[in-house]
């Protein structure tokens, strides 16, 4: 894997080391090591952590500004019970073994369901349980890539992890934020539509005694609860046939269309017209090599490129 700086002009394309930043795969695997010792150090002796949230949702289809909201955390690890309680509006975010109770006492209503179930909510709880997961099970469910060290929130020092889950047939990536504790204190979970949700901790208190009772999510008897299911497979019909006249000798072959052309078709339009308003661009990059047949990083096989940090327009 190695971490370069990418500037890309309108008139060429050029390619730099950062300074600093330039590491071959077996350095950033041994730093990735050390960071999952400390993770994993840090998870054993966490038994409970509250502090403020700040959760952000990206809506990807629609053009309008993420949603912003801000409250309060608290995590204990016996029972694996975790509390998101939001301001203005007020709604509460309880999680307790693989389920979550989302109440919304202003619409008098609640969600209750599974995390496996792909609803909203349930991403919602979901980016809230990555955070106080185990590490070994990152390491045994995921695919890691450690993208080493960065700053959030104004300047906060943390190491950055990209997680890809390995059994998922179309894969999403998660990402993590952990800080020089050890503790994942920011998560960024995509969904497969686009949609993103990412959680922030701040002000964190550890290892602080917490009742049980405290993570329970009590609702008023006219509230309206409602159990959200895993949807159902619903099986795709078969096309129609498609019943085509012998063409006559000499005769030219029928047009066809392809299907899913006009997706296509706005897909180019929009490149296109990205391609013509941008005149210059500069990003950090991420190359990661993987051989095929040894699953070792650092190889010519198999190339992947990952870009962040963009930035668009004319450069000096």
């Amino acid at each position: 894997m190695y971490i370069l700086t990418v500037v890309l002009p309108l008139a060429s394309v050029g390619v730099t080391s950062g300074v600093g930043q330039f590491k071959i795969g077996s350095v950033l695997e041994t730093e990735k090591r050390q960071l999952f010792d400390l993770m994993t150090k840090h998870y054993k002796t966490l038994s409970s952590v509250k502090g403020y949230a700040s959760f952000t949702r990206q809506t990807a289809q629609l053009d309008v500004p993420p949603e912003k909201r801000t409250g309060i955390f608290k995590h204990v690890a016996a029972g694996s019970m975790s509390r998101v309680d939001l301001f203005g509006p007020p709604e509460t975010l309880g999680i307790s073994n693989g389920s979550y109770t989302f109440y919304r006492p202003k619409e008098k209503e609640a969600f209750t369901g599974s995390m496996a179930n792909g609803s909203v909510n349930a991403a919602r709880a979901y980016v809230v349980e990555i955070v106080f997961a185990d590490p070994e099970m990152y390491q045994r469910d995921f695919r890691t890539i450690y993208l080493g060290k960065a700053t959030i929130n104004q300047g906060v020092p943390v190491y950055q992890l990209m997680l890809t889950p390995l059994k998922d047939p179309d894969p999403h990536p998660i990402e993590l934020w952990v800080d020089m504790d050890g503790m994942p204190i920011q998560a960024r979970v995509t969904e497969k539509n686009g949609d993103s949700s990412t959680l922030l901790f701040t002000k964190i208190y550890k290892n602080k005694k917490l009742k049980s009772s405290e993570f329970a999510v009590r609702f008023k008897k006219t509230t309206k609860v409602v159990s959200e299911a895993s949807p159902v497979a619903v099986p795709e019909k078969a096309p129609p046939a498609v019943v085509r006249a012998q063409p006559q000798v000499g005769a030219e072959p029928p047009a066809t269309t392809p299907t899913g052309g006009s997706v296509v078709n706005h897909v180019l339009n929009r490149m296109a017209e990205h391609s013509k308003a941008l005149t210059s661009l500069r990003a950090n990059v991420i190359v990661v090599q993987e051989n095929a047949q040894l699953r070792m990083p650092d190889t010519t096989e198999g190339s992947v490129i990952y870009v962040r940090s963009v930035n668009r327009g004319n450069m000096r």
